[in-house]
């Protein structure tokens, strides 16, 4: 890979260059790169004076950089505050989720320039994950080769301000996000998420009621059957769930009836209870973005926080574009839209 950069002219300041020392000395060695900078505080000036350059050095990507905007120490550190999702570990793996196989983008208002409103940070894979610890190990390898870039995966979304939250905008920055990488790579043909089930294992415990009593009574008789089979693998009335975990409970140690049992009642949480007014609030959000239910993930995410709120089940919502807008009208009349895996799940 080779980068042309541009610095802005004498008006740049201190932080700014130790930005950008830190920045460039942690460029990876088989990287080549080279910058442009004058003390004319003229940017059109070093932008001809790099394209000059550019003819011989030959850059596959440049970076403009023109005042301290682009590198805001007070957004980034905005980034690790606000991470709702899995939590940013400290600079270090700030940085991993910044390589070139990562991209972080953020929505701002013009009367809010500098104050990211909500970001979500993608993984560009060769196939769609089922576990999150490889996109989230600060230490784990980077994939420069775009050719092997052939999944998006959407695996966080946060809100900066408290004050917005319920104010629907990660729609519009996912579906931004996805027309853009496509464009910037061809190759990616597939936008998935990679997302929790928070609440999951409450609801389970609860008794796995779908939607209160009026909806549930319409679940097909195969159904009630598999859930009360679940439901009775699992035995939560005779252990709690809290107690399971103390004693050591682990997907690697889970019986094939437990892990069918969990896997039922996730299909049937998703796929059928998602539209209702109890429904999963991440799963309706994705899905009535015009989303999929694709696939759901066993031991997904072996954190405490997920063991706890799913006993570490994750799922993919599938963003096919040329579908989103059926989807959504589809998911507004109470129709849930899962593949045939998701439904394969459902019977036991």
């Amino acid at each position: 890979m080779k980068i042309g950069f541009i610095l802005p002219g004498r008006e740049f300041s201190n932080n700014f260059l130790d930005s950008w020392t830190n920045i460039l000395f942690n460029i990876p060695k088989e990287w080549k790169w080279f910058h442009v900078s004058g003390y004319v505080p003229n940017i059109f000036y070093n932008r001809q004076a790099l394209l000059d350059r550019a003819r011989l050095f030959r850059p596959t990507h440049y970076m403009w950089i023109d005042n301290d905007q682009v590198f805001n120490f007070r957004q980034l550190e905005k980034l690790i505050q606000h991470e709702a999702v899995h939590a940013i570990d400290g600079w270090d793996d700030l940085r991993r989720r910044l390589q070139p196989d990562r991209r972080c983008f953020a929505f701002f208002h013009p009367q809010l320039p500098n104050e990211p409103l909500i970001f979500v940070e993608v993984a560009l894979l060769p196939e769609i994950p089922a576990v999150i610890t490889p996109l989230v190990d600060k230490k784990a390898e980077t994939v420069h080769q775009a050719s092997q870039y052939k999944v998006a995966a959407f695996y966080s979304i946060s809100n900066c301000e408290p004050g917005l939250r319920g104010v629907s905008m990660g729609n519009f920055l996912i579906k931004r996000v996805a027309e853009q990488l496509h464009a910037e790579f061809p190759g990616i043909k597939t936008f998935v998420t990679l997302s929790p089930i928070p609440g999951f294992m409450d609801w389970v415990a609860a008794g796995a009621e779908i939607g209160g009593e009026k909806l549930g009574s319409q679940l097909k008789p195969a159904i009630r059957t598999s859930r009360e089979k679940a439901l009775e693998s699992l035995g939560f009335n005779k252990r709690s769930w809290a107690e399971r975990l103390s004693d050591g409970w682990h997907p690697d140690n889970a019986s094939e009836k437990e892990k069918s049992a969990l896997l039922c009642l996730a299909s049937i949480y998703l796929g059928l209870g998602s539209a209702s007014r109890n429904g999963n609030p991440v799963a309706k959000f994705h899905l009535g973005n015009g989303a999929k239910l694709h696939q759901i993930n066993w031991a997904g995410d072996l954190s405490r926080k997920g063991l706890r709120q799913s006993a570490a089940l994750m799922v993919n919502y599938l963003y096919d574009l040329s579908n989103v807008e059926e989807n959504h009208e589809r998911f507004t009349r109470g129709e849930i839209d899962y593949s045939r895996a998701v439904g394969r799940l459902m019977q036991l």
